[in-house]
């Protein structure tokens, strides 16, 4: 063979695929009809990944057979774009499987009687992704479904945040659609109630009053693993504080309750101070934006002095005056355990009477200093908007400090110990 024949055939064979991009590119082909994806060689997979066409791939089937996080990644890439690992225990596939739940849920509405299409739809759907599905963030709800039968599915749910009713109705206002239904509070109160493993609930800005707290509360009693929740933003007032008071005085395993920017008065912190005094689990209390004023707000602090392990409070905007001024101080020099306190946006300083203002307390920077020199545990104190200038603010936050710094070299300390300082796993 001539020379040049010779280069001409090397030519022709350097133009031809390899035969290993050819299997490539046949599986990329036929994956949403094999799905055959963790069987290849990890040196394939980037290549595999970069041709299927995601926007055919059938969910629940993918669910059941494909564990690739490479895929996974890019299926949720391809769908979403703001994305946070770290709220999904640091995987792609469980990130997109509950990110994918949370819109079928939020998108469902029923199909037209008799045909159950949607609903039978959503069930298979859950079914097929159940072993993934640890946490759903429902942000609202367009019907009034049976929510306890999906949870019900779902064995391995810890987290479940849900906002009630349609928050998207522009001038089609209809009161029906919106917040929290008494069908709801039945249904949220099977799910919280048969639940064996739940242990965060948050059911924010849903127009939960007192009378349908009633109707759920009990669950709360009942369930032997909720550790964490929030009723933020809802109408809930004093007779249903008196609930929740009844339920954290005999609750041994809460932890963190939030009840921000709610209509609780005075009568409900009454309530509200004998459920704290019982109280031995809370570790972080949130009530800002309630109405429960000075002298309530004082015994509120009083009685949380004694308290075993509270870490942070939270009661900014709560109408607080020179009373709960004087109760903080006395907190701040006796709790030991407190990391954080927000008793921002409160006239603690003067007293208006008849449009005269009065201070009655003149010493109170002089009595935070001497109560924060004393503490050895707080690492945060908020008093903005309380009637101290930005110098005293400052020095309160500089006598502070030390501990806060002490505290944040701790953690790093243990978390480069444990090798988890570039891993964080949340829920």
């Amino acid at each position: 063979m001539a020379t040049s024949d010779v280069k001409k055939y090397e030519v022709s064979l350097n133009r031809l695929p390899r035969l290993d991009a050819l299997c490539a590119n046949g599986l990329a082909e036929t994956f949403n009809d094999i799905h055959v994806l963790d069987a290849v060689p990890k040196r394939y997979e980037s290549e595999i990944c970069d041709q299927i066409n995601y926007s055919d791939a059938d969910i629940p089937t993918c669910a059941k057979k494909v564990e690739s996080e490479l895929f996974w990644e890019r299926l949720a890439r391809n769908r979403w774009a703001e994305l946070n690992l770290k709220h999904h225990g640091m995987s792609w596939k469980r990130l997109f499987l509950e990110k994918h739940c949370s819109e079928l849920l939020e998108k469902y509405f029923p199909s037209p009687p008799p045909d159950e299409g949607n609903w039978s739809f959503l069930v298979d759907t859950i079914l097929a992704v159940r072993p993934f599905v640890r946490s759903l963030r429902v942000r609202h709800m367009l019907c009034h479904f049976d929510l306890a039968q999906i949870c019900g599915h779902l064995s391995n749910l810890c987290v479940l945040d849900l906002t009630y009713g349609n928050r998207s109705m522009g001038i089609e206002y209809d009161f029906e659609k919106i917040g929290m239904s008494e069908d709801d509070a039945r249904v949220l109160g099977r799910v919280i109630g048969n639940s064996k493993i739940l242990s965060r609930l948050s059911v924010q800005e849903s127009a939960i009053t007192d009378e349908l707290l009633t109707i759920f509360i009990p669950a709360f009693e009942r369930n032997k693993t909720l550790t964490c929740t929030d009723l933020s933003h809802n109408r809930i007032r004093d007779f249903g504080a008196k609930q929740i008071s009844h339920w954290i005085a005999n609750s041994q395993i809460l932890t963190h309750l939030s009840l921000k920017h709610n209509f609780i008065g005075e009568e409900g912190a009454v309530e509200l101070t004998k459920g704290l005094g019982q109280n031995q689990s809370l570790l972080k209390l949130d009530l800002s934006l309630n109405r429960i004023g000075d002298q309530k707000g004082a015994e509120i602090l009083k009685v949380l002095k004694e308290h075993p392990k509270l870490e942070e409070l939270c009661m900014a905007s709560n109408n607080l005056g020179p009373l709960s001024a004087l109760a903080l101080v006395d907190l701040i020099e006796n709790n030991q355990t407190l990391r954080s306190i927000d008793i921002s946006c409160n006239n603690l300083h003067f007293k208006i009477t008849d449009d005269t203002v009065k201070d009655p307390s003149p010493s109170l920077g002089r009595c935070l200093k001497a109560s924060l020199t004393s503490n050895d545990s707080l690492c945060h104190l908020d008093l903005r908007k309380t009637g101290f200038t930005d110098e005293a603010l400052m020095k309160f936050d500089k006598l502070v400090a030390p501990t806060r710094i002490k505290l944040e070299n701790d953690k790093r300390k243990i978390l480069h110990d444990r090798e988890w300082e570039s891993i964080r796993f949340e829920l």
